[in-house]
């Protein structure tokens, strides 16, 4: 309503500026009676613009004109739109208008509906970014879009576009366009000179399996621009948590940073190898919803600039198709995996962390310190515990 102020101060000059009391009653989740306080700013000519709660109990008591503003994100969607329109359908106040105006969050909500299902009796109007800068606006999309890194966001928040609610994240023909012979499974190759290895680690125990994945890269790259290599990919079936930690110890022996699981089960390993090798070496990484909204868009970019090599391997190649991405109806972007057989897309995690490992900017180790560093044993010796 500030801005609004703003914009009608800019084109009518003189306005007025305050706050009234809701003249109906509204409570609150528990049922208790609570105060709202209504924006008000008021146009020389006397037409009053109100800005309301997005809340159905203050949307009834007016006549007027409606703008519901980034409706696709209202908690309550439905019970809002049965509330606007005895505000819009009073005759004796003449052809009032109800516009509403969002940024797209999916499809499953009721302003993907109205705009995919609502008949003639609405216009529909887009504007991209695209169409903003035809328009005017001194923008350097390139640079917008590199900086913002997300596709999906990308399409979603700049090109309109309603993303599925629930999309699988890493669509066959991306995971096929990764796949290389250059990428092993089970390597027993030395050290390159000018290397430097990375690794991940998810941890599972009794319904999901536990996963080590290592990459190598040749130095003097950016991070970003680092081409990935996957050289080993081990994964543990229902091991006690004193064998993965032997383990995950001997490849993080050999590794610049290794990124591992410390949620639930996994924050007791976590935390002794952090204390065995070192805050630098190893971190801890608690598998938030917020965390992974950082953790698997860096891995679907990776792939989609092709700087990740991936073993051609159907266990792998099911791993990261059964990863989705879901956008609930409040707009909350989520990733999800369906628990089976094979686990619960633990080897797309620890390839993910490993990524999230050679990427990030702090704490690298240059390929001397880490050969410097010695392990208990080498970490191609140990007994393969699940072959693919």
């Amino acid at each position: 309503m500030r801005k609004v102020g703003q914009i009608a101060t800019a084109l009518h000059g003189a306005i007025q500026s305050y706050t009234e009391a809701f003249p109906g009653n509204v409570t609150d989740n528990e049922g208790r009676t609570v105060e709202v306080n209504v924006d008000v700013v008021k146009l020389p000519n006397g037409a009053i613009l109100r800005g309301l709660p997005a809340n159905p109990a203050t949307a009834r008591g007016y006549s007027a004109n409606v703008v519901l503003d980034e409706f696709a994100f209202h908690e309550k969607p439905d019970e809002i739109w049965r509330a606007v329109f005895p505000i819009i359908s009073n005759p004796l106040k003449g052809q009032l208008k109800l516009r509403i105006m969002s940024s797209p969050s999916g499809k499953n909500n009721k302003f993907f509906k109205l705009w995919q299902d609502g008949g003639p009796e609405w216009g529909r109007h887009k504007t991209t970014i695209y169409d903003a800068a035809a328009g005017g606006l001194a923008v350097d999309i390139e640079e917008l879009r590199r900086a913002l890194d997300d596709p999906d966001g990308w399409a979603q928040e700049y090109e309109c576009e309603f993303l599925e609610a629930a999309t699988q994240l890493f669509p066959f023909e991306l995971i096929q366009s990764c796949t290389s012979d250059r990428a092993t499974i089970e390597s027993c190759l030395p050290r390159l000179e000018g290397a430097l290895r990375y690794g991940g680690g998810d941890i599972g125990r009794h319904r999901d399996l536990s996963c080590s994945w290592l990459v190598q890269c040749q130095t003097g790259t950016a991070p970003a621009d680092r081409e990935l290599i996957t050289e080993e990919v081990v994964t543990m079936e229902r091991l006690d948590f004193g064998s993965q930690q032997k383990i995950f110890g001997e490849r993080i022996g050999l590794c610049s940073r290794f990124a591992i699981d410390a949620t639930g089960l996994g924050e007791e390993t976590a935390e002794r190898l952090t204390m065995k090798y070192g805050e630098g070496r190893v971190e801890p990484c608690k598998l938030t919803n917020e965390f992974k909204k950082q953790l698997y868009p860096g891995l679907k970019d990776a792939m989609q600039r092709r700087k990740i090599l991936i073993p051609d391997n159907e266990k792998i190649r099911k791993s990261l198709a059964s990863l989705q991405k879901k956008v609930t109806p409040g707009g909350v972007i989520c990733y999800t995996a369906a628990h089976t057989a094979d686990g619960h897309a633990d080897e797309a995690c620890a390839l993910a962390l490993a990524v999230y490992a050679a990427r990030k900017q702090a704490g690298v180790m240059t390929a001397e310190q880490a050969r410097s560093i010695r392990s208990p044993q080498s970490p191609f010796r140990v007994p393969r515990l699940s072959r693919f």
